[in-house]
């Protein structure tokens, strides 16, 4: 699975400074994104009902 970028989560919070405090749950969610090894669609399903 591709990730977005960092800098593409950078960019996001300078173009929407409106969105919220985003900063925290977008770093969490890169982290995670990054060591997971996600094959498929469902894997991600599971990890979203779980969170």
């Amino acid at each position: 699975m591709n990730v977005v970028s960092r800098q593409k989560l950078h960019r996001f919070r300078e173009d929407h400074p409106n969105a919220g405090d985003t900063d925290e749950p977008l770093d969490a969610w890169f982290r995670l994104a990054r060591k997971s090894k996600w094959t498929k669609f469902a894997d991600l399903s599971r990890l979203q009902k779980v969170l």
